[in-house]
């Protein structure tokens, strides 16, 4: 989104959480449980936010 939107942190880098490589064989199995599960948790919420944006971007053009 900073790319897109064109922000930069206080510090003026621009870091791409996206990009790192990470190495999760280290990390124990029941962490990585929890991050899956963190996740999903996360994905619906997303999901349910994204749906009242629709419905509400609906109702706002039907009442252009």
């Amino acid at each position: 989104m900073a790319r897109e939107y064109g922000l930069d942190d206080i510090d003026g880098r621009r870091p791409d959480w996206g990009t790192l490589g990470i190495d999760y064989s280290q990390v124990p199995q029941p962490m990585m449980e929890a991050l899956k599960d963190g996740l999903e948790v996360q994905i619906g919420w997303l999901e349910r936010l994204l749906e009242r944006t629709r419905s509400f971007r609906a109702r706002l053009l039907k009442s252009l």
